[in-house]
């Protein structure tokens, strides 16, 4: 399953960085509820578990793939909240691949979620 959701959250270096807890959690619950949003709006149904995520983001500035970390937190956040994973745990989220792209001249900033049933004999999923 793969979910396009326009925009970026702020990285992790910037949550860290604000020193006002309300601020943060304001953040993290406006983020949490856009996937949340784009999540129905795409339908997604309950995920089979074990389950790998790819959460690739494209910016206008590279960064770092540790950066990304909060970004798959929301999601991650808002599919359980969903109903859609029982949790985020280790046993039902086998794999977590974070993958920083720069967006192209003119091409809109934007996160892409992949949900894949890990499987040893298929290889990962094209990025």
């Amino acid at each position: 399953m793969k979910l396009e959701v326009p925009g970026l959250p702020p990285t992790l270096n910037a949550m860290n960085r604000s020193v006002n807890r309300y601020a943060r959690t304001a953040t993290k619950d406006e983020w949490r509820a856009r996937y949340g949003w784009a999540l129905r709006a795409a339908k997604w149904k309950r995920l089979r578990t074990p389950i790998a995520f790819y959460v690739l983001q494209y910016s206008r500035r590279e960064r770092d793939a540790d950066a990304l970390s909060i970004t798959a937190k929301f999601m991650l956040d808002a599919i359980v909240d969903a109903g859609l994973l029982p949790d985020d745990g280790p046993r039902y989220v086998r794999k977590l691949v974070l993958v920083p792209r720069k967006a192209a001249k003119g091409e809109p900033e934007r996160t892409v979620f992949i949900a894949q049933e890990p499987s040893p004999s298929a290889p990962n999923v094209a990025l």
